[in-house]
C-alpha cells in the first residue's frame, strides 16, 4: 500500500533539541530571550539589548542561538509526529482501526508517551477573534503553556475525504491565533480552569493527517501544503506537515 508520508530523519525522533547551550549565555538568559521574542519580534536585536542589557554583538549571537534552537525544536516535533503516524498506520494495516476516533486515540497515546513534558489535549475549544471557536482534533502544549502542535485528522479510507475546511481552520489559527489566549488547562481538584492562559507559539506546527483513496486530492501532500500556504508562504513556511495514507486500486 503506497503512502505520501513526509520522510523524517532517524535523529529527529527525540523531543529535546540537541543544541549545546553556549557558554556565553546561561539557560535562564536563553529562556528569557525566547520569551521576549515570542511577544515582540519587530526589532529583535534592539529588544534583546534593551531588556537584557547586552551589547549589539552579544544580542546578535543570542538571536542566532534562539533561531537555531527553535528550528531544531520544530524539526524534533516533526520527527515525533512522523513516528506516531507510522505506528498508527501499522495498526491500521493490521486491520485494527475502523474509525476516526480510534485513530485519534492511537495518535493521542503516542504523543503523550513521546512528549512527557508536554500536555496533549483532544478537541479543545480555541476562540479566534473574527473567526469564532475552532475545535482542532489534537493540540500539544509545551511547558511554557504554548500550543506547539495543532493536528487535524481525516479518516475516510473507502472514499474521498475533503480537506478545504480543515486547512482553512489551520490557516486561520496560524495567521490570527497568536493574538488570542485560551483557558485550556483544568485544575483536577476543582474541575475549573487554571488561572494560567495558553497561547499559540510563533513556531507552532500545523498538521493535516489523512487516510483516503489514492486518487483523492486530500492525500496529495503537495496540493494540501499549497492550500495551507496560500499567499502567505513567507509567514507560514516551515510550519506545516502533511501526513497521508492511501487506499484503493493501486494499493
Amino acid at each position: 500500500m503506497s503512502n505520501h508520508l513526509q520522510s523524517d530523519d532517524a535523529s529527529s525522533d527525540g523531543v529535546k533539541p540537541s543544541v549545546s547551550i553556549s557558554a556565553e549565555f546561561s539557560s535562564d538568559v536563553i529562556e528569557r530571550a525566547d520569551e521576549l521574542l515570542a511577544f515582540d519580534e519587530a526589532y529583535p536585536i534592539s529588544l534583546l539589548q534593551r531588556k537584557l542589557r547586552i551589547g549589539y554583538n552579544a544580542a546578535q549571537r543570542l538571536l542566532d542561538l534562539i533561531k537555531k534552537r527553535r528550528s531544531l525544536m520544530s524539526h524534533d516535533l516533526q520527527g515525533v509526529l512522523n513516528k506516531a503516524w507510522r505506528h498508527a498506520m501499522d495498526i491500521y494495516v493490521a486491520g485494527k482501526v475502523n474509525s476516526e476516533r480510534t485513530l485519534h486515540a492511537i495518535l493521542y497515546s503516542q504523543l503523550v508517551a513521546a512528549l512527557p513534558d508536554c500536555t496533549v489535549l483532544c478537541e479543545p475549544q480555541l476562540p479566534i477573534a473574527q473567526h469564532g471557536v475552532f475545535v482542532p482534533d489534537v493540540v500539544v502544549i509545551n511547558d511554557q503553556n504554548q500550543i506547539v502542535v495543532v493536528l487535524e485528522i481525516k479518516f475516510v479510507p473507502h472514499a474521498y475525504p475533503v480537506f478545504e475546511a480543515d486547512i482553512a481552520k489551520l490557516r486561520a489559527i496560524a495567521l490570527d491565533g497568536e493574538r488570542s489566549s485560551f483557558d485550556l488547562l483544568l485544575q483536577p481538584k476543582t474541575g475549573k480552569f487554571m488561572d494560567v492562559k495558553t497561547t499559540i507559539s510563533p513556531e507552532c506546527l500545523f498538521v493535516f493527517a489523512v487516510v483516503g483513496r489514492w486518487d483523492a486530492k486530500a492525500v496529495d501532500v503537495e496540493i494540501v501544503t499549497k492550500a495551507f500556504y496560500g499567499g502567505d508562504q513567507d509567514a507560514l513556511v516551515g510550519r506545516f506537515l502533511g501526513l497521508a495514507r492511501t487506499t484503493g486500486s493501486t494499493a
